[in-house]
Formats: C-alpha cells, structure tokens, sequence
C-alpha cells in the first residue's frame, strides 16, 4: 500500500493544480499562512516550506504587508506550459553556505562519515556515466550547527577523478571550498542545480530528522569539466529554514 504524500506536497499540489486550472486566477490573494495551517491541520513551518516551493517554482508571489498572490503559470520559452521555469545557475553567483546560512552565534562545524572507495547506486553510476560494478570515491559527511546536526552530503567522485582534500579540511571547509578545480584536478565548465523536497524516510532524513516532523530539502548538484565530462555529482539533505539560501543569475 502507497504511503500519502507529504503534507507539505500536499499542500503544494494543491495551490499548483488550482492555479493551473485558474481555480485561482492570476492576481487573487491566497490565505494566510495562519489559515492554511489550520486547514491542513500542521504547523506554519510545514506551511512555509510549501509556500516557498510555489513562489521558487513561480506559482505565487509573496509582498511584505500585502500577503500572498497567484502568479502567471510558468511557461517556456516557446510558450509551452512547464510545471517548473527553465533557467540556468551560474556556478559563480551561489555563495558559500557560511555566508548565508541563518545567523548564528554556534560554530559550523562536520563530521566525517565516510571518504574511500565504494560502489555507488545504479542512478548515480548513470549520472556520472561509468559502469555499474565501477567503484567510484565517495566522501559522506554530516554539517552541524553548534551540536545541532542541519545537512547530510554525499559526494561521488569517477573513478579517474582523485580528489585531493586537507584533512583538516574535511571537518571545518564548506562543500563550495572542497569542490574546487585544484581539488579535482579538472577545470569546471558548469554546474547542474536542482532543489527539490526531500523523502523523510531516506537515510540522511533520517539522520537530521528523528521526530519527522521537519521540512527537508534535496540540493542536488552534478559539475561537469569543460569537455562537459561528469567529474562530481553531489547530493545535500538539509534541513529547513535552517539550511542554505541561493541567489540565481541568468547566464
């Protein structure tokens, strides 16, 4: 039996799916986060969480003072409809998690999980375009503020891509100043960059999220060379609002 959504994608489903189907016309205010969370019957942070999804996703528009409007649905360039807007990240533009992350008086700090050798997912081998039975080096790590534990990252790295970290490195530097070119030994053309909700009842989520009762978030990042060859894909569990927060350029 299929366990039901999320709340939080419930939540989300149903703003989309009612301003895809002009339900709720462009321009026409939403309820109040307070009013939505008590007709799912949930927390505002849950509520938040979704609400952020629709206004990154370009369903709704938030104004200070003035609440919560749909929005124009997403179309692609060519006019089509497109359930998420198309745009590119500049690798240059994402600023280091330290810079801003939520203000803190507690030090960041990681804890190491694993860093050798392993065979990766059937998904990952695909992504990184190797072979099934490949071993591949694979770097897990969980970021902690203060003694609060906030993401879980894993790192997978080809089988001809050595990367070279300071060990000190690996328990205070930002995933942004691991994966650089000297690192890697290989010149980064571009960066792939998805953010999505994630599974509460993955391993990571598990991790960060015993009571289950936290938003979560997937940042999903796959670097290619320049000759567009995968040389790290890296996954992010984090949790929410407590997190990351990325500024986006057209390039």
């Amino acid at each position: 039996m299929d366990k039901p959504a999320p709340i939080y994608s419930q939540i989300y489903e149903h703003f989309s799916e009612q301003i895809r189907q002009d339900r709720i016309r462009t321009g026409e205010r939403l309820p109040t986060e307070a009013e939505i969370a008590e007709r799912f019957r949930v927390s505002r942070a849950t509520v938040q969480f979704a609400m952020s999804r629709l206004a990154w996703e370009g369903w709704i528009e938030r104004f200070p003072g003035r609440g919560t409007f749909a929005n124009t649905k997403p179309v692609r360039p060519d006019g089509t409809p497109s359930r998420y807007p198309d745009f590119k990240i500049n690798m240059h533009s994402l600023p280091v998690f330290t810079d801003e992350t939520v203000r803190t008086d507690d030090d960041i700090t990681y804890r190491l999980m694993t860093f050798g050798r392993k065979k990766p997912p059937c998904d990952i081998s695909k992504m990184l375009r190797i072979e099934k039975s490949q071993l591949v080096f694979v770097l897990e790590r969980l970021r902690f503020i203060g003694e609060n534990a906030v993401e879980a990252e894993s790192c997978f790295f080809p089988p001809d891509v050595f990367p070279k970290f300071e060990t000190t490195a690996l328990d205070k530097a930002p995933t942004e100043e691991l994966l650089v070119e000297e690192n890697l030994g290989f010149k980064i053309g571009r960066v792939e960059t998805t953010i999505e909700p994630a599974n509460a009842d993955s391993s990571e989520a598990q991790l960060l999220n015993p009571e289950g009762d936290r938003a979560l978030l997937w940042l999903l990042q796959k670097h290619f060379s320049e000759d567009d060859k995968p040389i790290v894909y890296a996954g992010r569990v984090c949790v929410s609002p407590i997190g990351f927060s990325y500024r986006t350029q057209a390039v």
